[in-house]
């Protein structure tokens, strides 16, 4: 028990000291969404028009690391969180550009009426066609499943939103050899044999 005639030693100070940032932070983020933010899925908050959404292709980046991006309005008088899964499928428009999966969670969060702007990270999954240009729009897919949905979740745990975690997708999506994704870090590329 800490008596006030007593000093903290320098260890105990730099311990408190490491732990209030981060509890501080995480407090504020539940005290951000204790006040009644909704928190729903994209689709469930289409379906209930809550919000307005446009996906497009974004040309600032490979088709392999931030491919698409989306606007997402709030159309209620509440602030609002949209959360995009990993493992969501986005489905192009026209037919023969790639369709993307989305590879990393994203949270949205919107005061009442606002729209705001996110790139996304996502992944081609049809190997054969063109990759996404800022012209190709998409519409929300399926959610990935079975290997697919653990390769997704484990690039985003890796952050490999590079050319290996590309290619580790199309050994599923486009059932192509796993010879496909040689030439990376053999520890690294062994890690995505499933």
């Amino acid at each position: 028990m800490f008596r006030p005639t007593q000093s903290l030693t320098n260890l105990q100070i730099t311990m408190h000291s490491r732990l209030f940032l981060p509890l501080t932070i995480l407090f504020l983020i539940c005290l951000s969404f204790s006040n009644g933010t909704k928190i729903l899925a994209l689709k469930e908050a289409i379906d209930q028009k809550k919000v307005t959404s446009k996906i497009v292709g974004y040309s600032g980046s490979p088709h392999y690391s931030q491919p698409a991006k989306i606007q997402v309005a709030n159309n209620t008088n509440e602030k609002i969180a949209v959360k995009i899964v990993n493992g969501q499928k986005l489905v192009s428009d026209p037919e023969g550009v790639q369709d993307l999966i989305v590879v990393k969670n994203e949270m949205i969060v919107l005061a009442a009426k606002e729209t705001k702007e996110v790139i996304l990270h996502a992944m081609c999954i049809q190997h054969n066609n063109s990759g996404p240009n800022k012209s190709t729009s998409y519409e929300l897919g399926a959610i990935a499943e079975g290997p697919m949905k653990s390769l997704t979740k484990e690039i985003q745990k890796r952050s490999d939103y590079n050319t290996l975690g590309q290619y580790s997708i199309w050994t599923i999506s486009d059932d192509e050899d796993l010879s496909t994704i040689a030439g990376y870090d053999e520890a690294t590329a062994d890690h995505y044999l499933i």
